[in-house]
């Protein structure tokens, strides 16, 4: 009898172990994809992840840091307010789409949380009239509101005119964009390595775990890069429309058709 209660007392405490080494496995991948996660600019999956290293059965180093990392993902993540009005500024239903996911109406009018970057806002009205825009998300921006007018007053065309170049009006801004991001990048990553480092230094060293000083020295190289990447875009978008401004004196602003039936 005691031999078959040794033996049950054995297997529950080797089932215990493998259930707190699960836990320790998922407390460390959750660690390390948070901040891969961040780096990439998916900030509402590295908010979650790191929500997930937070837990009681994670070690209390990696608890810390995943706190102090969730709260600044979460500072750093942009919302939006949508709402779709016609053009008397009356509220409109329908069908609104962001990147191409409807969004539930219980979810308009409260802020929406977006990664950093450029998002496809399309919305379709219940008379089948529909009206499309680009959203730019900034990094730490909240509740901006948005306004998509889906029907405005009809106008004059103005007569046809030869194409212009798309890239031409639109590289500047991809430059742009890839600039903003690439400091918005380094500070992010920067913020958290600083920390890091300083939890490093009052915790462990000069007996830190080598893996979480590779890791720290991985995210300081991303945030050099980062900013590197982020001032040459800059730059070069300055220099792409000082070219183009000299270019001919005679050029006239790029039109605003297709922005008529919608605002900010």
């Amino acid at each position: 009898m005691r031999r078959r209660c040794s033996a049950i007392a054995l297997v529950l405490g080797l089932a215990s172990a493998e259930a707190r080494a699960d836990e320790r496995t998922a407390c460390l991948d959750a660690h390390v994809d948070g901040q891969r996660a961040e780096q990439a600019g998916e900030l509402q999956r590295a908010t979650a992840l790191y929500a997930q290293c937070t837990l009681p059965a994670c070690p209390a180093v990696i608890r810390k840091d995943c706190s102090l990392w969730r709260e600044r993902s979460d500072r750093a993540t942009p919302t939006v307010i949508l709402r779709v009005r016609d053009a008397r500024g009356h509220d409109v239903a329908g069908a609104v789409h962001v990147d191409g996911q409807l969004i539930a109406e219980g979810a308009r009018g409260r802020p929406l949380p977006l990664n950093p970057g450029v998002h496809r806002v399309h919305v379709t009205g219940r008379d089948g009239r529909d009206a499309s825009m680009t959203v730019m998300a900034v990094s730490g921006e909240k509740d901006r509101l948005v306004d998509v007018v889906l029907d405005a007053p009809t106008r004059t065309e103005a007569p046809a005119r030869p194409p212009r170049e798309p890239i031409l009006h639109w590289a500047p801004l991809t430059l742009a964009t890839l600039g903003v991001g690439g400091i918005a990048t380094f500070a992010a990553v920067g913020l958290g390595a600083r920390a890091t480092d300083h939890d490093l230094e009052t915790t462990c060293a000069p007996r830190c775990d080598p893996s979480r000083v590779d890791d720290l020295r991985a995210r300081y190289l991303v945030a050099d890069v980062s900013l590197a990447v982020g001032a040459v875009a800059l730059v070069a978008a300055g220099v792409w429309l000082t070219l183009r401004a000299t270019s001919s004196s005679a050029t006239s602003s790029p039109s605003a058709e297709g922005f008529t039936r919608l605002r900010f």
